[in-house]
């Protein structure tokens, strides 16, 4: 009896998920990042915003009067905290940001599969950076936060690939 033969073997699929994807690497054009970013800062802002309804719901009266008193050092902390959590949640799990969707682009590893924890954990930091944003408009196309993390942020319709 060979191995496949056995009863006991795990089934195979030739079922592709999207964490085994590889795309190829045709880098989207500085105005696209630009449209990406201006998409997701709206986005963050309403982002932020369920994240303060959330706290008042959760801590009630307490939590609405501690937002209300917040420091400006704790509003930049919390700004930088919801501002890094929707980046590393939306492009770790998805690949994309609400901008991304919206302009079919798609984050890829420097092999065009999918991004590392790590790698979208270095993309969220590094676009605290000062002047980050503005990045993206050297010659390469690149910003700091794709460099720094071995990313490109690549075209899915232009390739014919998925939105």
């Amino acid at each position: 009896m060979g191995r496949d033969s056995s009863p006991y073997t795990a089934p195979k699929s030739d079922i592709q998920t999207n964490r085994d994807k590889f795309y190829e690497i045709r880098p989207a054009g500085n105005w696209k990042r630009f449209g990406n970013y201006l998409i997701d800062y709206i986005a963050i802002y309403f982002f932020s915003m369920i994240v303060g309804v959330a706290i008042v719901l959760l801590s009630g009266e307490t939590g609405l009067q501690r937002l209300e008193n917040i420091t400006p050092i704790e509003e930049i902390a919390l700004g930088f905290i919801v501002y890094s959590s929707y980046y590393l949640l939306f492009e770790f799990y998805t690949g994309k940001t609400i901008g991304k969707f919206i302009t079919g682009t798609r984050v890829v590893n420097e092999k065009g599969g999918n991004a590392t924890f790590n790698q979208i954990l270095g993309r969220s930091l590094s676009r605290l950076i000062p002047f980050e944003p503005l990045s993206f408009f050297g010659a390469t196309g690149r910003g700091w936060h794709d460099r720094f993390s071995k990313t490109y942020v690549i075209e899915t319709r232009a390739n014919g690939l998925e939105a």
